[in-house]
């Protein structure tokens, strides 16, 4: 099923849906259309994406698993048996030279599915070698990596060359631990107009032992996804741990990049269901010191921040245009004076987008002669609100003051755990939607008289069903 949600357009009487996401097989696509009322109409559409069957090869020592991504053609399937690897060469995986031809639908995973049983170990964050980038992804469309834990490598546990073909790659229920630089770094060449479009980076953990390297000219140089002028990128549902410098009053002074860094005229990109947690900068969408427009269009949403050392910003927004930032949630404890930003008037004065019903407990800033719509946000949160703000849980306690305080919002339909915000009803500011009970008894994503009816012959908790009810109607 699909969770990218976006507005669709009804002209001369016929959907027009442009863009989107197919993952292999059933695709589930609900289309709700809403009136003046809020009162809506569903309709669901199931697309089949076929792909051709993958050869499988299985293999268990590190000469079988150079040998097969070597020899690796489309429509394969390497599959890695329980056990630590240590990698000592990078594995580059699609074709060698520029002139290679281009292979497509593969996947590289584990055998068992389990991310903590097959580990690849490089030789180290702070040990040079021959696998300075482990994974190396070039020549190579439609293809995935998932079901493993990547640990200590000098550069870049994984990169994609955009530049070399490069594209749609899909990144999952990766474990991905202490990287030199950037856990996940995507190029491109914007002269030759070659980008690495339509990336997935979903149910991944990244983090450090301890904290990011310092590098003498550079500084904390390490982000854990940094994608260069790539369009429609998707990430979602991942952890984010520690993603910072030491501030330990020793080391040098300084901060760790963002988690994920989109710039040099990235588009389009949403990131939503996301935890942040201890890390010194969260989301950026361009760079400070881009021009023009470093990040046109996007989407980021349903996330949770939490943090109780000193940092900087959960978001920025930097010569961006057309971001919608809504229904996130950040608690940095006082770490910072503000806990979102937009800075740097983009292009032609284009504003920089909307924030929209995030729950944070700093203000929302403009700086640098940016403009951005800033609206139904609540930025005086405070731990009570939470049921466990210390430790980075941030879903609403029962009777928090942001509970039922703005409209729903179509962009974003559900919340950070996956449970709806209703058309019609008002939903709660910030990522998690506080529900103890679901009004929309028949799940048609509308509240009714069939509601109604179906609550009164629910039985037990009758009147809390009416109370649900008295909200969802205004009474």
């Amino acid at each position: 099923n699909t969770t990218e949600k976006r507005p669709v357009r009804l002209e001369s009487g016929a959907w027009q849906i442009t863009g989107l996401y197919l993952a292999e097989s059933s695709n589930t696509i609900t289309i709700t259309a809403l009136d003046h009322l809020g009162h809506s109409t569903v309709k669901n559409l199931v697309i089949e994406r076929s792909v051709p069957e993958r050869t499988q090869v299985v293999v268990s020592s590190v000469p079988e698993l150079k040998n097969a991504i070597s020899s690796l053609e489309s429509n394969r399937e390497i599959l890695i048996m329980d056990g630590t690897y240590n990698i000592s060469a990078m594995l580059m995986v699609g074709g060698r030279f520029e002139n290679s031809s281009t292979i497509s639908n593969v996947v590289i995973r584990s055998q068992s599915g389990n991310r903590e049983a097959v580990v690849l170990k490089g030789t180290g964050m702070y040990t040079p070698g021959n696998a300075n980038v482990m994974f190396l992804f070039r020549n190579i469309v439609d293809f995935t990596l998932a079901d493993l834990t990547i640990k200590e490598v000098f550069y870049h546990p994984i990169q994609v060359q955009g530049e070399q073909g490069g594209n749609r790659p899909c990144f999952k229920n990766l474990h991905i631990i202490d990287a030199g630089e950037q856990f996940i770094k995507v190029t491109r060449s914007t002269a030759e107009q070659l980008f690495c479009n339509r990336g997935i980076v979903e149910t991944c953990l990244f983090e450090f032992t301890t904290h990011a390297k310092h590098w003498p000219s550079w500084g904390y140089y390490t982000d854990a996804v940094d994608v260069l002028g790539g369009d429609g990128w998707i990430i979602r549902d991942n952890t984010f741990f520690n993603i910072r410098a030491p501030h330990d009053g020793i080391s040098p002074d300084g901060i760790a990049g963002a988690v994920i860094l989109m710039w040099h005229e990235c588009k389009n990109t949403i990131v939503e269901r996301n935890r942040f947690m201890e890390c010194d900068m969260g989301i950026q969408f361009g760079n400070p010191a881009g021009d023009g427009i470093d990040h046109d269009g996007g989407i980021i949403r349903n996330n949770f921040f939490h943090r109780t050392g000193e940092g900087d910003v959960a978001i920025s927004l930097n010569h961006a245009s057309n971001i919608k930032v809504l229904h996130n949630t950040i608690m940095h404890h006082n770490t910072f004076p503000w806990t979102m930003e937009y800075r740097y008037q983009a292009e032609n004065g284009e504003p920089a987008g909307e924030f929209l019903a995030n729950l944070t407990d700093g203000p929302i800033v403009s700086r640098d002669n940016a403009v951005a719509l800033v609206q139904d946000n609540l930025t005086s949160a405070v731990p009570q609100w939470f049921t466990n703000a210390g430790q980075g849980d941030l879903h609403l306690v029962r009777g928090a003051p942001p509970i039922d305080q703005v409209p729903a919002s179509a962009i974003a339909a559900d919340d950070i755990d996956g449970e709806p915000r209703l058309a019609g009803i008002p939903a709660d500011i910030g990522a998690d939607e506080c529900q103890t009970f679901n009004p929309d008894m028949d799940k048609d994503l509308d509240v009714d008289g069939r509601d109604i009816a179906l609550m009164i012959l629910s039985g037990p908790g009758v009147a809390e069903h009416i109370e649900a009810m008295s909200r969802a109607f205004g009474l």
